[in-house]
């Protein structure tokens, strides 16, 4: 049935069953609706729709059994205090909704699955807003259980004005077939200010296509906070042959902040059966994509940025990364799934740091863009490859540290890493054997038999550095220094000796030699220092205890410790003492 007539309603009806409810059928209630008081509206069986207006400073639940729509505005001519639905089928938003809750729950919607079309606007006055579909359906036509799609130039929009924004969609199991997404944004504007924060997660793990399954497809979305934190996390389809967490496929997509920390969080699906293919970033022209800040919504940006996926494809042409605070690019665990490509990437707003995995990567990351930053640069991989014609600067006074835990490829030449002021670079690698170095000259001796994680970047000693983990066959000589005291005197020496190597050749243009008896640390030789004894042979002392005058040689003993490989030890005591 149709109802069109006015109402005003208070409260929550005759035995809580609704100030307004449709016991059966599918009704459409078309008259404006008034809200005397906080009230309920409820449903015990079929699809509703409400299309008149619905105003009044109060708030408003609505329970449905079947579909609900909402396709008359609400809150426009006075603001209801807050609307919250529990729909167990679909929600769908074909009107405006402008609520005038401060602070608190503004709006929360629940169901199986919400659809907001173009140009609908949901709003608050700083209220938190809340989409949430959990277990949506899986069939065999396309699903999406929460589907906000606008148009060009008539998006859809969410604007918690200060509030808290929470989108949240799991997939259920059921029937494979179609093309599906978690969560679908297209031509959707996505904004709060001040501190509130803005958290998507799209979670299609469940769903059983095994064709495309996707955590999220966006084209023509803005997502914007002021210096509240950003969060998106997406993971794909655990039975899809190309499950992805987000997909921009030739879109535009900007995820912009004045100061809060942005994380795009792409994972892969847990009990993977299909085929994980990971984030997928294809901008429909340079800088189409853009983090941080994009020069007219947001000026400028000093947000972190982190970027973290089990796999990722920057393709084609370039995501702009504008901001300030620093760049981080790396796993949701310890390590990528596959190699890394940083190519299609632009970086503006002077960076404060770029880092690219973690110390315990083990996928290869090659370097195909230019990257220049304020601050340091730190690149984790197996294999790290420098494209051609590319390089890295790092800020004044900052470090570029490069950790291959196999090889360094330097394909651009004696100019790939760029430093100033007190900043140095250091480069970490298995072996001077299997790399590349390219004419990059550290000017300075290696440092063998140690990685990054047995000698961390603030051990190293200092200038541009090459560290390899394999050992340079190098012998090690401790030997006694003299040593001259006036009778009666404290005799001490613990410190009377020198160590020193046999030396290890240089590489032109990569690494100095290392000249035969030029000193070397205990610490480079022992992983674990030895005992070191000293002793003057021959010396007696007096009746008062003291060494007797004369001139005795210093012998050395060592016991204990450990000897990284590489290295043999050998003594000589020809040190002198003299009294």
């Amino acid at each position: 049935i149709t109802v069109a007539e006015p109402i005003t309603i208070n409260g929550s009806g005759v035995s809580s069953d609704g100030a307004i409810y449709f016991l059966s059928g599918n009704n459409t209630y078309s008259g404006a609706i008034t809200l005397g008081s906080s009230s309920t509206i409820t449903s015990d069986a079929g699809n509703q729709t409400i299309s008149g207006t619905i105003n009044g400073a109060y708030t408003l639940n609505i329970t449905t059994v079947g579909d609900l729509t909402l396709s008359g505005n609400i809150g426009s001519n006075t603001n209801i205090s807050s609307l919250v639905t529990s729909v167990s089928t679909t929600l769908t938003l074909s009107a405006d909704i402008t609520t005038s809750a401060s602070s608190g729950t503004a709006i929360d919607f629940s169901a199986k699955k919400i659809a907001q079309g173009a140009g609908v606007d949901i709003s608050s006055s700083g209220g938190n807003i809340t989409y949430t579909v959990a277990s949506g359906a899986s069939t065999s036509s396309n699903d999406y259980p929460i589907n906000i799609t606008g148009s060009s130039g008539n998006n859809a929009t969410i604007n918690a004005g200060g509030g808290n924004i929470v989108i949240s969609s799991t997939s259920a199991t059921g029937t494979s077939g179609g093309s599906d997404r978690a969560i679908s944004l297209n031509y959707a504007d996505i904004t709060t200010s001040g501190s509130g924060t803005i958290d998507i997660t799209g979670d299609a793990t469940l769903n059983p296509n095994t064709g495309n399954a996707w955590g999220i497809q966006t084209t023509g979305v803005k997502i914007q906070s002021g210096s509240g934190d950003i969060t998106l996390t997406f993971t794909g389809g655990k039975s899809s042959g190309n499950s992805r967490g987000l997909a921009v496929d030739y879109g535009t997509f900007k995820v912009l902040s004045t100061s809060g920390t942005i994380s795009l969080i792409d994972t892969s699906p847990s009990g993977l059966t299909g085929n994980y293919n990971g984030l997928y970033l294809r901008p429909n022209a340079n800088d189409a994509i853009r983090f941080g800040a994009d020069g007219s919504n947001v000026l400028s940006s000093s947000s972190n940025i982190v970027i973290s996926a089990d796999k990722l494809d920057f393709v084609n042409s370039n995501n702009k990364f504008d901001t300030s605070g620093t760049i981080t690019i790396n796993s949701p665990d310890g390590s990528f799934d596959a190699a890394v490509v940083i190519d299609a990437v632009a970086l503006a707003g002077s960076p404060t740091g770029f880092t690219v995995g973690k110390s315990t990567n083990t996928s290869d990351v090659t370097l195909g863009t230019t990257l220049s930053v304020a601050g340091p640069i730190n690149i984790y991989g197996d294999d790290i490859i420098i494209n051609s014609s590319q390089t890295l600067t790092a800020g004044t006074n900052s470090n570029i540290v490069l950790s291959a835990a196999s090889n360094f490829i330097n394909n651009s030449g004696a100019s790939a890493l760029n430093v100033s002021g007190t900043g140095r670079w250091i480069v970490y690698a298995a072996d001077n054997d299997n790399s590349t170095f390219g004419s990059l000259n550290s000017a300075n001796t290696p440092i063998w038999s140690s990685t990054y994680s047995s000698l961390a970047p603030a051990s190293v000693s200092s200038g541009n550095r090459y560290v390899f983990a394999e050992s340079a066959t190098q012998s090690v000589t401790f030997t006694t220094t003299d040593e001259t005291i006036t009778y009666g005197d404290s005799l001490d020496l613990t410190d009377n000796y020198s160590l020193t190597t046999s030396g290890v050749a240089g590489l032109a243009n990569v690494y100095s030699a290392t000249n035969s008896g030029a000193s070397i640390a205990l610490g480079t030789v022992y992983s674990s220092n030895p005992t070191i004894t000293i002793s003057a042979t021959g010396a007696s002392n007096s009746s008062s205890g003291n060494t007797e005058a004369g001139s005795y040689t210093l012998a050395i003993s060592l016991s204990g410790g450990s000897v990284n490989s590489g290295y043999t030890v050998s003594t000589s005591g020809t040190g002198t003492l003299t009294v």
